[in-house]
């Protein structure tokens, strides 16, 4: 047998190698197409849980803020009737307006950033006024989001800033006044009238450790609802829990032999209605 015979009837290395390339092959393409079909069956299902279980819509909620109140959307605002823009051109210091139907009360709130006492002889324009302004403490926020908030005025002026609080202290004007709104920059919070009562001169706030505890927060509107007190007017079936927001409006009394006590007006947060 010749060589060139010889390499007729067996294959070279080189040819060998080729031989086997080309039987590797098929394997490699199947293998490829069997992977394709896995990953694309694995995609598909994915896909079908997502349509018959969608993805939970988590929503958060402000601490603090009660379960019955209406919490617009973001389509419901409506014009808010308070010029904010001008009242804190001339002071910045103003943060709200409350309007208090059947009385006088019709102001601004201020809340001065580092001294308290400002506004018991102060106008907004912080001018000396002995009837003051209405005021919050920097202990409460300025968003009424506390659970209490406290609002300060004077009493001894004929009809001006808080002298016609008391007139919720007849049962006829309580049960026929039931409401008072607060206006804020985007806000407009509407507070049922719970509870009207003489109240000792103690800071209702520090007092109770800025109500930091949920006990102390429940004992307090346990009282705001039913209060041991030489006058009362309360409104019926009403019930304060940890989440509910109250604003109370505070101010001496007009009996100047109860000068070391306070009068006291607690309104609960039924209604928040966002502006523009």
């Amino acid at each position: 047998m010749t060589p060139q015979e010889t390499n007729k009837d067996y294959p070279s290395p080189q040819d060998e190698r080729q031989q086997k390339k080309k039987g590797r092959l098929p394997y490699i393409a199947l293998g490829l197409s069997f992977l394709l079909i896995i990953g694309g069956a694995i995609g598909y299902g994915v896909y079908l849980q997502s349509i018959k279980e969608p993805s939970t819509v988590v929503e958060f909620k402000p601490q603090g803020s009660p379960e019955a109140v209406s919490h617009p959307q973001e389509a419901e605002r409506v014009e808010n009737p308070i010029d904010f823009e001008a009242l804190r051109a001339i002071n910045a210091d103003v943060h709200a307006w409350i309007t208090v139907p059947g009385t006088t009360v019709d102001y601004p709130i201020c809340q001065h950033p580092t001294d308290d006492s400002v506004y018991l002889d102060h106008d907004i324009e912080l001018n000396h006024y002995p009837p003051g302004t209405l005021f919050t403490e920097r202990v409460n926020n300025r968003s009424f989001t506390d659970p209490v908030t406290l609002i300060y005025g004077h009493v001894g002026y004929t009809d001006i800033m808080f002298a016609t609080l008391h007139n919720y202290s007849s049962r006829e004007f309580f049960d026929t006044h039931e409401h008072f709104v607060i206006y804020t920059p985007e806000h407009i919070l509407t507070y049922q009238v719970i509870s009207a009562y003489v109240y000792d001169d103690r800071h209702i706030i520090n007092t109770n450790g800025s109500f930091l505890q949920e006990e102390t927060l429940a004992e307090y509107f346990e009282f705001v609802t039913s209060p041991d007190s030489i006058s009362s007017n309360v409104r019926e079936g009403v019930s304060l829990t940890a989440t509910d927001r109250v604003v109370q409006l505070s101010t001496c009394m007009q009996n100047l032999l109860l000068t070391n006590n306070r009068y006291i007006v607690t309104g609960l947060l039924i209604n928040e209605q966002l502006t523009y």
